[in-house]
């Protein structure tokens, strides 16, 4: 009889702390959203900052200018729009570097859109500002390229 007690016991003492823990949780999050202040909003008074911010997020991630290609695609006499061809080592993440190059151009609400290609994994990232891509970049794998140890460890 003494055992069917002891288990109820457990039993509402695990409920307790899974609710406690939960509350602790929503608390923090509760006082992390009051305390997070959103980016503030920047004027884009030019393509040529897209370039810039693309720019910092490559040296950011280390990527060396040879592996990097850039093409202009002229639409009409008054839109041009570049392309950026960015081979990258096998193990680099891609997503990373999109994320990161969001982290740069949501302040100016420069949209970006990703389509990732398989089994390469490759990633097509589209840059949109006001429904209007103006930039491309196309992170392409390159087998040649020697992979980092931390790539290989995870690290």
């Amino acid at each position: 009889m003494a055992a069917k007690g002891d288990h109820q016991y457990e039993k509402t003492t695990k409920k307790a702390w899974v609710v406690a823990l939960l509350t602790i949780s929503c608390l923090a999050a509760f006082v992390l959203n009051l305390k997070l202040v959103p980016a503030e909003p920047q004027k884009l008074t030019d393509q040529s900052q897209i370039d810039s911010l693309i720019t910092v997020t490559i040296q950011e991630l280390n990527i060396p200018p040879e592996q990097l290609r850039i093409q202009t695609i002229e639409h009409d006499s008054l839109f041009k729009r570049q392309n950026y061809h960015i081979k990258v080592r096998p193990g680099f993440s891609k997503t990373g570097f999109h994320y990161q190059l969001h982290q740069h151009l949501y302040p100016y609400d420069v949209e970006t859109y990703g389509e990732v290609f398989f089994p390469e994994r490759d990633i097509r990232l589209h840059l949109l500002f006001n429904d209007t891509i103006h930039r491309s970049i196309f992170l392409e794998t390159d087998p040649d390229l020697i992979a980092s140890p931390r790539d290989v460890t995870g690290n």
